[in-house]
Order: C-alpha cells, then structure tokens, then sequence
C-alpha cells in the first residue's frame, strides 16, 4: 500500500464536558493489539458514529460491480447533550468568546440553542433526552476545515476559514452518517481491486500426450479473456477514488524456455495463417522434453496502477501489481529413423 504524505494540522474535537468545550492538538497514538487494519484502529464510534458504506463499482471488483464495504468513519457526530445542559454549557462559552475573542469556536449561536429548547415539543413536560446537540470528532490527523469533517457537518467561517461547525441537533431516529477521507477510500479500494488472470490457450493443446508440444517447436500461447486494463472506483458521499491498471506485458517461465510477450502478442490467437510468423504472438520453443507431467510454465503480468480523487489535482502512481499464475505444459521428443538414402 503506497501511502499518502499529506500534511494536515492534526486538529481535533477531542473533549465535551458540562462547562467547556475545547480544541487541542493530538498526535498520533498505537493502534489496538490486534489490530488488522492501522489506520482505522482505535476508532471509538460509539452509538453515534456507525460506519460508512462505500460503494465499489468497475471491471476489478472482485465480487461484481455495485457491491459495497463498510469502513469506520474519519470525522463524525457523537456525545450528545440534552438541550438544557447543552444551552448551560453554550452561555458559559459564550462569556469565555466575550472575553477572550481569539476563544471564538465554530458554533451555533446561544439564540439558537435557546431557539431548539423553546420549539421542542416536549417543553412543558421537561423531558428533552430525544433532541440533543452533539460534537463533531475526527480521528487524529483531520481538522475541522478537511473536507471529510465538511462532508460531515454544516460549514461555516471562522477566522476567514471555511471550517466544519462543530455543534448539531439531532433528533430520535435521525442518522448519524460519518465521512472518509480519500486516504480512506484509496485503502478500501485496493483491498476490493482485483485483476483475474485469464485462462490460456496453447498450440499444440496439452489435453494428453498426442496433444503435446515438441521439443524446439514454436508453442503458442494466448488468452481471449485477458483485458487491457481494469478500474475500480470507491465512492462515499461526495468523496471518490479510483484505480485503474494498465498492463505493459506477460511474462513466461519454465525451465526449458521462457518468454516476453506484449499484450498485443498474449491475446493474439494462434491460425495457420500465423504459422510462418511467430513473432505475432506469445511462443516458447522449449529445449528439452518434460519429466511427469509436463514442464510447468509460470505465466505473470504487470500492471502499471494509477488513481485519481476527489479534490486531489492529477493522477497518481501506486505500486504495480504482477499476479501469476501456472500451468503445466506436456513436452515430448520426436525422432525419426532413415531408412533408405537416395
């Protein structure tokens, strides 16, 4: 996995009490023992951060375009407050800004707060525990002016920057839905892309010793299943990656011949037609005959990656990928005996 080198002012929503609500900086910390995926370790949801379904769709989705995943979300909604300690907490922020503008957060107003108390149907009874304000949380390394924490929340200016507000009321039975962050999306979908590797076609056929090849005879391998290139995109919300590989080539090995092929050549089919030009498609001449069942052959491919996102300006380059597989190729040593010499 090629990892992005984003710097991100690692600002984080990290504490909500019944007086102060409060910015800090954090650093990044171990992830859970056992843990098998680092970057989404130690997520702590709660009942309010759920997951986020990621949809998959292209020619290299392993189990058919239109299938999803289900990820932990980078920046969500959690914790919330019942609206007479949420206002309580909100008149005493407000005291603080009043006094120490640079204090100012990005929040919703004490008129809005007391707006949410005086239209809550309940009033009369005092019972307000089905609409509560809740605070946006990212997981470390997201800010409140990334684009995950603004798919999340409303977004509003602050200091002359567009950030996430970090206060939302929500009522009994309203989702909670978290966003990702390309990182994110960049992950899933390299765990969902998948490449197949055709199956191959040769001349002469090894369906049984009468079918096999000859030795230093041109033996010809194709696929008509093999494509030239795959995609995958992953999408949540707004946000969206895709891959695709691009294959520059096949590679075929045995121990008594190999070969470099072009895709060009590896889906050429071999006709009569050909016979006299070789160089047309994918062929070995092995050296020497086969022992049991045949020489196995180790056929391989490369694919150069790319991907391109959301937000993200170009294209960009991951690892390449080379799947392989083999097969078993029957090879036999004819000879003659002269008889007679004219």
């Amino acid at each position: 996995m090629q990892s992005l080198k984003w710097k991100r002012m690692a600002v984080a929503l990290v504490a909500v009490t019944p007086v102060v609500l409060a910015l800090q900086v954090v650093g990044p910390h171990a992830a859970a023992e056992g843990c098998e995926n680092q970057d989404w370790c130690d997520v702590e949801t709660g009942p309010n951060g759920g997951s986020v379904s990621v949809h998959l769709s292209g020619t290299g989705v392993s189990t058919g375009s239109g299938s999803t995943a289900s990820v932990p979300p980078d920046c969500w909604f959690q914790d919330g407050v019942a609206l007479e300690p949420a206002l309580a907490q909100r008149r005493i922020l407000a005291i603080f800004e009043y006094l120490l503008p640079i204090l100012q957060l990005p929040l919703h107003s004490v008129a809005d707060y007391e707006a949410a108390l005086e239209a809550h149907p309940n009033r009369p009874n005092s019972d307000y525990d089905d609409w509560k304000w809740y605070w946006l949380k990212c997981k470390p390394g997201f800010d409140i002016t990334s684009d995950e924490a603004l798919s999340v929340s409303e977004a509003t200016n602050w200091y002359g920057l567009q950030v996430a507000r970090l206060d939302k009321l929500l009522q009994t039975g309203q989702p909670t839905e978290g966003g990702v962050s390309v990182e994110t999306l960049l992950q899933v979908a390299q765990d969902a892309f998948t490449i197949p590797e055709p199956e191959i076609q040769q001349s002469p056929a090894a369906t049984d010793e009468n079918g096999a090849t000859l030795v230093n005879l041109d033996t010809w391998f194709w696929s008509e299943e093999a494509q030239a290139s795959y995609t995958i995109t992953a999408t949540a919300g707004p946000v969206s990656v895709t891959l695709t590989a691009e294959n520059t080539g096949y590679k075929l090995v045995s121990p008594a011949g190999g070969a470099n092929c072009t895709y060009e050549q590896f889906t050429t089919k071999w006709s009569e037609e050909l016979n006299s030009n070789p160089d047309a498609g994918c062929t070995i001449a092995f050296s020497e005959p086969s022992t049991g069942d045949g020489h196995e052959v180790s056929v391989s491919s490369t694919w150069d990656v790319t991907w391109t996102a959301t937000g993200i300006n170009g294209t960009n380059t991951l690892d390449p990928i080379t799947p392989s597989s083999t097969i078993t190729v029957p090879v036999v040593e004819q000879w003659g005996d002269v008889t007679d010499v004219h």
